[in-house]
């Protein structure tokens, strides 16, 4: 639980960051977060997840007093895992509910796209699972993340393969997406310099997982 308000308290950062920009927030009403997840469809497990441990930090927040005296109000949206609903639902968050920012985020593709609708609105948004580089990395100064990008999962790959498994052929099967692509070509970089055969790349239909 500790660990679950720490990363919140992050988003109070950006919170309080938004609030001094914009003058988003008047004294009667609390603090407006925007969060997208996939409560439904077929990464909703995995939204369910992200979505309670959000919620229990907001709960957590408020019974300590909020922020600065003011509630915390998550206004939580379902993105069904698919990229033209993230991209919907955050038009909504900025035009409608007026959040002074965004959190959330789980597969790429999805959270790729909501990262274009905040930046073009200079809404920030703090991605905490979406892992392809190319959310942080396409000059985006509103986008934020808490999770390393897949890139960096190659080289914790790579040290189990050489320093534990030892094998001397690998094959590499991945998703056709972003987060899966990206992650690939990271991994291949590094095989390259082993002493080992790899088995040219398969890629599978995308499923969104990150």
């Amino acid at each position: 639980m500790k660990s679950l308000v720490k990363v919140f308290s992050v988003l109070v950062v950006f919170t309080f960051f938004g609030l001094t920009m914009g003058s988003l927030v008047s004294a009667e009403e609390g603090i407006k977060v925007g969060i997208v997840l996939p409560t439904t469809g077929s990464l909703a497990k995995f939204g369910e997840i992200e979505r309670d441990a959000f919620l229990m930090a907001q709960e957590e927040i408020n019974a300590a007093g909020g922020i600065n005296g003011k509630k915390l109000d998550l206004l939580i949206e379902d993105t069904t895992g698919r990229p033209e609903v993230g991209r919907s639902v955050v038009e909504k968050l900025i035009t409608k509910d007026k959040v002074v920012m965004v959190g959330g985020g789980y597969s790429s593709s999805v959270t790729y796209a909501a990262a274009g609708v905040c930046q073009q609105n200079r809404i920030p948004f703090l991605v905490n699972t979406g892992s392809a580089d190319k959310i942080t990395t396409s000059g985006w100064d509103y986008i934020f993340r808490l999770n390393p990008p897949v890139s960096k999962y190659a080289s914790a790959i790579e040290s189990l393969l050489s320093e534990v498994i030892k094998p001397k052929t690998v094959a590499i099967l991945y998703e056709n997406s972003l987060f899966g692509t990206k992650g690939a070509k990271s991994f291949s970089k590094l095989d390259e310099a082993a002493t080992r055969q790899t088995i040219p790349a398969i890629f599978f239909s995308q499923i969104n997982l990150l």
